[in-house]
């Protein structure tokens, strides 16, 4: 689904610091930061049951709805407690809907590499690229089939087939996805030469 804007309902904050920043966590709710180029800095509050139910539909582009005002954001970091299992803080990057954003996507294969048939390892090299694209095309996964990959190949982000008005900004040599040979299949290969 591209471009889906999903709403967080927010409040102003008026405890800053890291003992205000506690007792909001105590309340069941999640400090949130929205800044960005030509917007002023804004503190504000979240109900963290109602941010975990958007972030695991993978939302990415969020309408931060407060009372009589409303900020369009991306997600620019997500600090966790992993040990408690709580969201510490939520920092979004302010966004107009006019003009080009970059940020990083989510990069899942699909397919199995036709290279893997022949001894070969398929490797996933990263899980995120970076695009460029106006925030309402905005993907939140780009899906690359990878069937075509064959033996000591790679592809590289610029190769991936891109949804429309998206473009992937890693550079020429940004290698996403390869398929190696192993040793066990190199060995194999090296005795039937012997034969």
């Amino acid at each position: 689904m591209s471009g889906k804007e999903y709403v967080l309902n927010v409040q102003e904050r008026s405890e800053l610091g890291d003992g205000g920043s506690r007792r909001i966590r105590r309340n069941c709710q999640v400090p949130v930061n929205f800044y960005g180029k030509g917007v002023e800095n804004v503190n504000l509050v979240a109900d963290a049951k109602e941010w975990d139910t958007i972030s695991r539909e993978g939302a990415r582009l969020v309408e931060l709805k407060a009372e009589g005002t409303s900020y369009h954001g991306v997600i620019k970091e997500v600090q966790k407690d992993y040990l408690k299992n709580i969201v510490l803080n939520l920092d979004f990057i302010a966004v107009n809907p006019e003009e080009e954003i970059v940020t990083k996507v989510k990069l899942r294969p699909f397919g199995t590499a036709k290279g893997t048939g022949r001894g070969g390892l398929f490797e996933q090299v990263a899980h995120e690229i970076l695009v460029k694209c106006l925030p309402g095309n905005l993907p939140e996964v780009i899906e690359a089939d990878v069937s075509d990959i064959d033996l000591n190949e790679r592809v590289r982000a610029h190769q991936l087939t891109m949804p429309e008005n998206v473009k992937a900004v890693n550079g020429e040599k940004y290698i996403v996805f390869s398929v190696v040979q192993t040793r066990a299949s190199r060995s194999a290969d090296a005795s039937g030469e012997e034969e």
